[in-house]
């Protein structure tokens, strides 16, 4: 909702939260969080975060037309859920959100923050703008992990409780294919149809269809499309029809306009930046 930034600390293995005040201006929120794990867990690297949507995308042209989730009986969360990848321990933990204050605690009816497993060095994290799914991107096996989020009560499986614990998909974790190599930073589209892995070795994006019923992921054609040299960010445009990838030593930003209703990507010329871009955010 605007109100709240989340920081990943990387190897310092914290995620630190930030209110955001009147001019943009920042104030620490202490958290409340246990990141206590079992025998044999190293030190926490925190490689990416997301956080679930407190709204579902708007109904509008292309909301209408492509959302997944955006009609009239679908009610927006009233939960939020924070998701951080540990490329040391290969997990993504759960934190609950406070929505007041910003503030990251453990999750309902636990003491500690609940980890999931994942494949080979997770590297990025997204979350469905549905609330449905969670993906993760792991660099070392070049697969995506997908897990439903467990937002409601589906018994006896996959879900006991409605506490925002996440379980795999079944198929999970979906290998990608064509050339991709070095799986990292992950996107999902604005209205919950696709999800765009990049290749950090590959210089390359792996496009995949979301199934809106099960949460699996199947390639798309092409299965990679290129980018610069070495790319470290992607993000997508709002209304779901541009998307940029930074180019470290390109330097320059690729650009490639969607189709919202397939998720097929086009190259556009890409865009020359000074040297070393990295982050990437629209707005």
């Amino acid at each position: 909702a605007g109100k709240f930034l989340f920081v990943a600390e990387g190897t310092q293995g914290l995620v630190n939260v930030y209110k955001i005040g009147s001019g943009g201006a920042l104030t620490g929120v202490p958290g409340t969080f246990n990141f206590v794990n079992g025998a044999g867990f190293q030190p926490p690297n925190i490689a990416a975060i997301a956080a679930t949507p407190t709204v579902f995308p708007g109904i509008g042209v292309n909301g209408t037309q492509n959302s997944a989730c955006s009609v009239p009986q679908n009610s927006p969360p009233t939960a939020q859920f924070q998701y951080a990848v540990d490329s040391a321990n290969y997990v993504v933990y759960e934190f609950a959100v406070d929505t007041s204050t910003g503030a990251l605690g453990n999750p309902p009816g636990t003491t500690v923050a609940p980890s999931f497993p994942t494949d080979q060095v997770p590297a990025g994290v997204a979350v469905d703008p549905c609330d449905r799914f969670v993906y993760v991107s792991n660099s070392q096996s070049n697969k995506v992990s997908a897990y439903t989020i467990c937002t409601k009560v589906v018994v006896p499986t996959p879900c006991p409780r409605a506490d925002g614990s996440l379980v795999a998909v079944p198929g999970s974790p979906f290998s990608l294919t064509g050339n991709a190599n070095g799986a990292g930073p992950i996107a999902v589209d604005p209205y919950g149809n696709n999800v765009y892995v990049v290749g950090t070795l590959s210089n390359t994006v792996s496009p995949l269809k979301i199934s809106p019923t099960s949460g699996a992921l199947t390639a798309m054609s092409p299965a990679v499309v290129a980018t610069g040299l070495e790319p470290k960010s992607i993000v997508i445009r709002g209304d779901d029809n541009w998307m940029f990838v930074s180019n470290y030593s390109g330097p320059s930003v690729s650009q490639y306009s969607i189709v919202p209703a397939t998720g097929a990507l086009t190259v556009a010329a890409p865009i020359p930046t000074d040297n070393y871009p990295w982050g990437l955010a629209v707005k």
